[in-house]
């Protein structure tokens, strides 16, 4: 996970935060270790913007947050996360019910 003033502007894999944030319009500087590439995009005299991205990329950690939300990466974990919930409650439930007809019976 990674946090911007405190607001969540990925989260997810570390191999494809670097591909997400070459998409926002970031590069990565050729001898810079994932996490010295990560921890610049929260700060920005340090982080690199692309050619021709000057004016796309976001700046401000509220433009990150609201990129990071309509993404589709953040769309999909959020899509597995309702699913395992969802598939979670229906495991417990079923559990709840057998142990109350079982119970009954005793």
């Amino acid at each position: 996970m990674l946090l911007y003033e405190g607001r969540q502007i990925y989260f997810g894999p570390t191999e494809l935060a670097v591909e997400y944030f070459f998409a926002l319009g970031f590069e990565k500087q050729a001898r810079a270790t994932t996490a010295d590439f990560l921890t610049s995009i929260t700060h920005p005299a340090e982080r690199r913007i692309r050619d021709g991205y000057k004016d796309q990329a976001p700046r401000s950690a509220e433009e990150f947050e609201d990129r990071w939300k309509r993404s589709e990466l953040a769309k999909a974990l959020l899509g597995r996360l309702t699913s395992a919930a969802s598939k979670e409650g229906h495991d417990q439930n079923n559990e709840l019910r057998r142990h109350t007809r079982e119970s009954r019976y005793v």
